[in-house]
C-alpha cells in the first residue's frame, strides 16, 4: 500500500507542475491539425521511440 501511495503522491506532484493553459494550447494545436487534415509527427530514440509510438496511437 505504501508503494501505491508513494506513486500517487508523485503523480500528483507532476500534475501540480502542469500549466492548464499550456495543456489547453497543446489540445488546441492537435485539434487544429485534425480538423485541417494535417499531420503531427511523434519521434524518439530507443525507449522514447516506444513512447512516441504509443502516444501517436492514443
Amino acid at each position: 500500500m505504501e508503494r501505491i501511495q508513494k506513486y500517487l503522491s508523485h503523480l500528483q506532484n507532476v500534475l501540480d507542475m502542469l500549466s492548464l493553459r499550456d495543456v489547453r494550447e497543446v489540445v488546441d494545436m492537435v485539434m487544429s491539425a485534425y480538423e485541417n487534415d494535417k499531420q503531427i509527427f511523434a519521434i524518439g530514440n530507443g525507449g522514447s521511440a516506444s513512447i512516441a509510438s504509443h502516444v501517436s496511437v492514443d
